[in-house]
C-alpha cells in the first residue's frame, strides 16, 4: 500500500509540474485584429532630417484620430505593433505592444520619439533583407492570435542584401502575412516603386504606395496604415 501511495504522490507531483510549466491557453492566444511590423530605412541614403521626419510621420500616423478609431472599431478593438529599423544592420526598436486606444497609441509612439537621432546603424548599406528577417523573427514570437498580419516597409533605396530579401520575403509570406511598402521616391528618374513591387511586397492584397515628396509622408502613411487595418 505504501508503494502505491508513493507512486500516486509522484504522479501528482509530475502532473503539477507539467501544469505549472504550461502557460494558460489564453496567454499565447489573446486575439488581436491585426499584427503590424513597421520596418523603416535609416540608411545613409536618408538624410538625418529625413530620418527624423519619417519617424515623426509614423508617430503622427499611429496617434491620429482616424487610425485610433479604425483600431477601436475592429472586432477586438486592439492591434499588436512592433517597429524595426535597418541600415548596415538591423534593430528591433519597439517590441510587440498592444494598441487599443489613444493612451496606448501615444505610449507606443513615445518609444519612437525617444530613439537616438541619425545613422545609428551605419550609413554604408541598405539592408532591407535584414529588416524583413527581423520582422519574420518577430512574427515567429508573436504572442497574440492575429486575424491579419502585415509587414509595412518604408524606404528610399534598393537592397544591398538581395538574397536576404528573397529569404525574408519568402519566410514572411509563408506565414500568410502581407508585405506592403511605401517607397520614398525623392530622387528624379527613380523606379523604386517598380523595385518594391517586383521584389519586396507580396501576400494577400499587397500594395506599394509611393511618395515623391517628404511633405506627403505623414498623410500618406496614415492613409496606408488605416487601409491595412481593414
Amino acid at each position: 500500500m505504501g508503494k502505491v501511495i508513493a507512486l500516486i504522490a509522484a504522479a501528482i507531483a509530475v502532473l503539477a509540474l507539467l501544469w505549472a510549466l504550461t502557460p494558460p491557453a489564453d496567454a499565447a492566444e489573446e486575439p488581436v485584429d491585426v499584427a503590424i511590423v513597421f520596418v523603416m530605412d535609416i540608411s545613409g541614403s536618408m538624410q538625418r532630417d529625413e530620418i527624423a521626419f519619417a519617424r515623426e510621420a509614423h508617430v503622427l500616423a499611429i496617434t491620429s484620430e482616424p487610425m485610433v478609431t479604425a483600431i477601436v472599431d475592429g472586432a477586438y478593438g486592439r492591434v499588436a505593433m512592433a517597429y524595426v529599423e535597418y541600415a548596415d544592420g538591423v534593430e528591433v526598436r519597439v517590441n510587440w505592444t498592444i494598441v487599443d486606444g489613444p493612451e496606448s497609441a501615444f505610449a507606443f509612439a513615445r518609444q519612437i520619439t525617444a530613439l537616438p537621432p541619425g545613422h545609428t546603424l551605419g550609413n554604408q548599406y541598405t539592408m532591407i533583407g535584414a529588416g524583413l528577417l527581423a520582422a519574420d523573427r518577430l512574427l515567429s514570437a508573436l504572442p497574440y492570435a492575429a486575424g491579419k498580419i502585415v509587414v509595412d516597409v518604408v524606404g528610399d533605396g534598393t537592397a544591398s542584401d538581395f538574397k536576404a530579401v528573397d529569404l525574408g520575403r519568402a519566410a514572411i509570406l509563408s506565414r500568410g502575412a502581407t508585405i506592403n511598402a511605401m517607397p520614398l521616391m525623392l530622387k528624379p528618374d527613380n523606379d523604386l516603386a517598380g523595385y518594391f513591387e517586383r521584389y519586396v511586397i507580396g501576400g494577400p492584397a499587397a500594395f506599394a504606395m509611393p511618395v515623391k515628396m517628404m511633405s506627403q509622408l505623414p498623410q500618406a502613411l496614415r492613409s496606408k496604415i488605416v487601409l491595412e487595418l481593414y
